[in-house]
């Protein structure tokens, strides 16, 4: 058989296979989009009304976590620092080693300490952002999380 022959049937070959395929999937929700379904599934299983995400409450918890991980502390400062016109605004952060995600187990330490659960489990809070940096915290391997509520 002739090379272009060979070539064409190939290619053809080829493209009927890509044609039957399905098309590629995305890889999914994000970790902090993972993060605010099992925030709401955790408000749900207490009767509360889901949160919204703002964009500036994830602008300022993601400005957060990076400024922690990159001045190498971790805690709350005395004012959150938030735009948008939030009246009221809560606050909650954890840090584990590694970079993964670890959103069961971040949740998991959330839920389990009654400041935070108080937090994530008000009903005065309507809108959330999550911020989430992984780096090197202290020499190690590490991530940081930030979320801040918000009641406008």
């Amino acid at each position: 058989m002739p090379r272009a022959r060979v070539l064409a049937t190939c290619a053809v070959a080829i493209s009927a296979l890509t044609a039957s395929m399905p098309p590629a999937v995305a890889d999914g929700p994000s970790a902090t989009d993972l993060m605010v379904r099992k925030i709401n599934d955790l408000r749900r299983a207490h009767g509360l009304r889901p949160l919204i995400v703002s964009r500036s409450l994830t602008r300022s918890a993601s400005a957060f976590s990076r400024e922690l991980m990159r001045e190498d502390r971790f805690g709350h400062d005395a004012r959150i620092e938030a735009s948008g016109g939030f009246r009221r605004l809560g606050e909650v952060l954890a840090f584990h080693t590694g970079r993964a995600p670890a959103v069961a187990l971040t949740l998991r330490a959330w839920a389990s300490s009654p400041e935070h659960r108080a937090i994530l489990l008000s009903s005065r809070f309507r809108s959330i952002g999550l911020g989430r940096t992984s780096g090197r915290f202290h020499g190690y391997r590490a991530t940081i999380w930030v979320g801040q509520l918000g009641h406008r």
